[in-house]
């Protein structure tokens, strides 16, 4: 039974055609790792890959094998010859021409860019820094200059394009979230038109209003390259016909509360694929429950600037907060939040956030959180699990709330 499955599962041969020479050879490589106890002698594993060629490079074989060639009893010597024979002698030079002309713009999607990068950088003869440097340049504007802001910025290659993958994920999703948001908003303005007698106190409500904060030099600079309207951000038009100016000027209101205003969350979207996990927040006699993005693309902890004032929780300021820098441009940071208690179901945990102008999100744990705590991610399931060392001497409590964990005879007292 083991050797017909042997047999069956491994089967593919190499007739001679060098564009799947590679392949092959990663084949007999994965049969001589699962099976060490057959293939233990350079000989057996000879005339193993002699058993799996057929029509030309049967034919080479063959002659190596009337001459009686002394490779046949070497393993490295016959991986050479066949390397020589039917390898792609100039692959290094290719490989190194290849890097320099690979663009993520002809492939399209980042990961068919990332594995024809790969493909290449395993044959050139260019170190680490080389490579980033050039898969950086291939990149899309959008993604090199997000990453080219990082500070630090990455420091191998498997993680530059972890980084890139996830920027390009991100960026899809906020284009998505808004292109839902800007047809939501032309629905309403479309119905508030046909309807305008009746509809005209909701569309003077509070809930209709938006909050209208100065924009840094590198969003205002986004605005005008994108022909969008410097005021509210839409494609529709530009800043001199813009309906919410009008409105504004004609009912001369300022929103002055911010708990009166309505911010659009990616985490409030259906079906989001990024991690976003709802923590239970806590800090002296304020209980709240929040939706938090999982960044590995920033390194502080972010809290959104509405969502502390309309929850009321305490945090400093000071003049030596640096700047951060993101989506939007930069901007000051605004403060500090005093520890908050933050727990997902039998985890807790002390955090401190920055506070900034975060539209998208309520809160944002990053790289340092991630590191300390390294939690396991289930995206299929979109669960989070804490299993460090850390974790466990530090941050896991007792379940009092998810009592559906809890085994008959341990309750806690």
């Amino acid at each position: 039974m083991e050797e017909e499955q042997f047999n069956a599962t491994y089967k593919d041969g190499f007739a001679g055609d060098r564009r799947f020479f590679k392949g092959f050879l990663a084949k007999i490589e994965l049969v001589f790792m699962l099976y060490p106890e057959r293939f233990n002698d350079d000989s057996t594993k000879v005339i193993y890959i002699i058993s799996r060629l057929y029509g030309t490079a049967m034919t080479w074989a063959a002659s190596l094998i009337e001459n009686h060639d002394p490779c046949l009893n070497n393993y490295d010597s016959f991986i050479g010859k066949m390397k020589s024979f039917f390898g792609n002698n100039d692959a290094t030079f290719i490989a190194n021409q290849k890097l320099r002309s690979i663009k993520q713009k002809r492939l399209g999607d980042i990961r068919n860019y990332i594995i024809e990068f790969n493909r290449y950088a395993d044959e050139s003869s260019w170190n680490e820094e080389a490579k980033m440097d050039a898969f950086l340049n291939g990149l899309n504007e959008q993604i090199a200059t997000r990453i080219l802001e990082m500070f630090p910025g990455p420091s191998t290659l498997s993680r530059l394009q972890t980084i890139a993958s996830r920027i390009d994920c991100r960026i899809f999703a906020h284009r998505q979230f808004f292109n839902n948001n800007r047809n939501y908003s032309n629905n309403r303005r479309n119905n508030s038109n046909n309807n305008k007698r009746s509809n005209f106190n909701k569309r003077h409500s509070n809930q209709n209003k938006k909050f209208k904060g100065p924009l840094s030099k590198e969003e205002k600079d986004r605005r005008r390259r994108e022909n969008l309207c410097l005021y509210c951000g839409s494609a529709d038009h530009l800043v001199d016909n813009c309906p919410l100016i009008k409105k504004n000027l004609k009912n001369n209101t300022h929103i002055t509360n911010l708990e009166d205003t309505h911010r659009p969350r990616v985490s409030d979207q259906p079906n989001t694929k990024l991690p976003i996990y709802e923590f239970s927040l806590h800090i002296a006699s304020i209980d709240t429950k929040a939706k938090i993005l999982l960044d590995s693309g920033s390194q502080l902890n972010l809290i959104d600037i509405f969502f502390v004032k309309k929850h009321n929780i305490p945090y400093s300021t000071s003049t030596n907060l640096p700047k951060v820098s993101g989506i939007g441009g930069n901007q000051d940071i605004l403060g500090k939040t005093l520890p908050i208690s933050l727990q997902y179901k039998n985890h807790k945990c002390l955090v401190q956030f920055y506070v900034v102008d975060l539209p998208s999100y309520c809160a944002i744990l990053g790289t340092d959180w991630l590191a300390s705590h390294n939690p396991t991610i289930n995206f299929s399931k979109k669960e989070l699990s804490f299993d460090s060392n850390y974790c466990t001497s530090n941050c896991l409590v007792l379940p009092t709330t998810f009592t559906t964990h809890c085994t008959p005879g341990n309750n806690s007292t």
